[in-house]
């Protein structure tokens, strides 16, 4: 079975549609769609990285010079990643209807107006101040 390019646009909305719904409704730019974005493409990366170059076809000529052709992307390992994903997705016990957990070392935890640590107390800054003149 071949699977083209539009169908693996549709199995990365599939896989990351719960993650954004769980955890940001309306934000489809949240930290898990990255990281889902981010493996995907690395599984993408590797399956496809040895492609050899199509030896009948000829260059692509861009402006900046010229681009070899290489064999047409084959997406044969997505019904088995979507099989597993689905598995993975009817095995876990907790479902969507159960709060999310923000993991350790997402951003999100970080808020923007909040400083590491905190600021030395202004008698101290008076004190270490040194003028100028």
């Amino acid at each position: 079975m071949s699977l083209d390019e539009k169908d693996f646009r549709r199995l990365v909305e599939r896989l990351a549609e719960p993650v954004a719904r769980r955890v940001m409704a309306e934000n489809r730019d949240s930290y898990p769609m990255y990281k889902a974005r981010n493996l995907l493409a690395a599984i993408d990366y590797q399956k496809h990285k040895d492609r050899t170059q199509v030896t009948d076809g000829k260059p692509v000529i861009r402006q900046m010079g010229v681009t070899p052709v290489k064999e047409v992307k084959e997406y044969d390992y997505l019904p088995d990643l979507m099989k597993g994903v689905y598995q993975k997705r009817l095995e876990d016990p907790s479902t969507q209807r159960t709060p999310s957990v923000v993991g350790e070392d997402d951003p999100r935890r970080l808020a923007s107006t909040i400083r590491p640590t905190q600021p030395p107390p202004t008698a101290e800054l008076v004190k270490r101040h040194q003028s100028r003149f």
